[in-house]
């Protein structure tokens, strides 16, 4: 045998030999100190305790019958609905994601979406929005600012579309004449849309200009660059109320049990 083909035959062993493991990678205690460890221990049981503690305002001995006497094909079209609502609410996140210049599929964003919305269900503050941004970060090379700037677009656009129904829904409801209480109401959510609407113009016209001139750290103004590229991606070339009016299922039956609620006391 060759002197090369003995080299050529030591090359090929030597790639076919696994890499060592070190006593320190098998070590327990290191993979328990890692951040990602922690997080998934600490997270789960965190959210036990946060549904624990939310039992006892629930009566849940009535739950089963209250079930049972239900309208079966209401409840299974109830259920249909509300269920087949995360791929649409995928479908729009998925989206903005995209206009980041990150191929998100829709699957994995309705994934996520349908995650967080557990989350939204145990913790106060819309906190699952938090925790999308962050199953997004740590499963894909995403930039965690950036993906906030997309969630945050994205409820923009739902306030825009729910102040537009809220306001279809009194003409309709309130033919006669809108009563005091809720004409306070409409001229609230108006305010609240004319700030958003600003903030945003302000947000992409002069936003950056404004952080640079303030007093901060630069890594805060490059944190506020990523999040202004999310939130300028996700509303150029968005048709606001047609896109915003994707609602979730939530803000739908808000706006219908407000109508309904009208009717029944007439």
């Amino acid at each position: 045998m060759s002197a090369g083909s003995h080299d050529t035959g030591a090359e090929g062993a030597a790639e076919d030999r696994e890499p060592e493991v070190t006593a320190d990678q098998l070590s327990l205690v290191r993979r328990l100190r890692q951040p990602r460890t922690i997080i998934s221990i600490v997270l789960p049981l965190a959210l036990l305790a946060l549904f624990v503690r939310s039992l006892p305002g629930f009566r849940l001995d009535e739950l089963p019958d209250k079930i049972l006497n239900a309208d079966g094909p209401l409840l299974l079209l109830a259920f249909t609905v509300f269920y087949l609502g995360f791929p649409l609410r995928g479908l729009r996140w998925t989206w903005l994601v995209r206009r980041t210049g990150f191929p998100l599929r829709v699957r994995d964003g309705t994934e996520i979406i349908f995650l967080s919305w557990l989350v939204n269900c145990l913790v106060p503050a819309k906190l699952g929005d938090v925790y999308r941004a962050y199953l997004l970060k740590i499963n894909s090379p995403v930039s965690l600012s950036r993906t906030f700037g997309t969630v945050f677009v994205e409820r923009i656009l739902d306030l825009f579309a729910i102040v537009v129904l809220g306001l279809a829904a009194g003409w309709v409801s309130f033919r006669s004449g809108l009563p005091g209480e809720v004409q306070v109401v409409f001229a609230i959510g108006v305010v609240i849309v004319i700030v958003l609407a600003a903030g945003l113009l302000t947000m992409r016209n002069f936003g950056r200009r404004i952080m640079v001139a303030l007093p901060v750290p630069h890594r805060i103004v490059e944190f506020y660059d990523r999040f202004e590229e999310g939130v300028a991606n996700g509303v150029e070339g968005t048709l606001m109320p047609s896109f915003g009016s994707l609602l979730s299922q939530e803000e739908i039956w808000e706006i219908y049990a407000f109508v309904l609620s009208h009717d029944r006391l007439e």
